[in-house]
């Protein structure tokens, strides 16, 4: 009997080990375990926070294209972008239709400068974590956006060319088109042109805005995965399925 006890005594400090051991090795485990989950939740919320805000930048640029391209410059506009930026003319005066027009096109083309100024900001990041995937994007956006500076420096011109006496210094020192690209090449297709500067909502199909939603599009389905589908199945990735994984 004395024997038994201690045999068992024996038996049961053995068996306390090898519990510990094992409990310190599935300790390890499932350490490393939620340090690798850890890790991945980081760089999948990195990529997805990047991801919403490359997209974001590419909408406001979008809208901003579609807000210079809203429609003829009416009168009221006209007159207020004049006040805007500090212009007094009457509008009997032969400069009175081009200054408001190129005061009028100046406001509106701020909204795309600062949204270029945003996609280029992000798009240094983007390139860190994903390479040159959206570069050819990106730029082909770009193009369509010189595209419309210049069809708007077309225009302008055509409205200059109408005034008889027009004196060119007046108005070169006190407004420009800012862009940060330059304009060079001129935009011979008058009707081009009026497809370019205004949208077609009503008749006929908007080539030019459907151009722009063709590149937007494939910058939105390259980014998709990076936003949706982690958001939807985020739940699934880091949480219960993890878990269950690491026991």
């Amino acid at each position: 009997m004395l024997e038994f006890l201690e045999f068992l005594q024996l038996f049961v400090g053995v068996l306390k080990d090898i519990v510990t051991v094992i409990s310190a090795f599935v300790a390890a485990v499932v350490a490393i375990r939620g340090l690798h989950i850890w890790k991945r939740q980081l760089k999948w919320k990195a990529e997805y926070e990047l991801a919403t805000k490359a997209l974001q930048a590419i909408y406001k640029l979008k809208a901003a294209i579609a807000y210079v391209r809203s429609g003829l410059v009416q009168e009221l506009e006209l007159r207020e972008s004049l006040s805007r930026v500090g212009i007094n003319i009457s509008d009997d005066d032969p400069h009175y239709r081009y200054r408001g027009e190129f005061a009028t096109y100046h406001l509106r083309w701020q909204k795309i400068v600062d949204a270029l100024q945003e996609v280029d900001v992000v798009m240094l990041e983007v390139e860190v974590y994903w390479g040159s995937s959206l570069e050819s994007d990106v730029k082909l956006l770009q193009q369509k956006v010189n595209e419309l500076g210049r069809a708007i420096y077309a225009h302008l011109d055509d409205v200059k060319n109408g005034i008889e006496s027009y004196d060119d210094e007046i108005f070169k020192r006190e407004l420009i088109l800012t862009s940060p690209h330059d304009f060079i090449i001129p935009v011979e297709d008058e009707e081009r042109e009026n497809t370019i500067i205004y949208k077609r909502v009503i008749l006929g199909s908007d080539e030019f805005g459907e151009e722009i939603d063709g590149v937007v599009a494939n910058i939105r389905n390259f980014l998709r995965p990076y936003i949706y589908d982690r958001f939807i199945m985020g739940e699934e990735k880091f949480g219960i399925r993890d878990l269950l994984e690491m026991f």
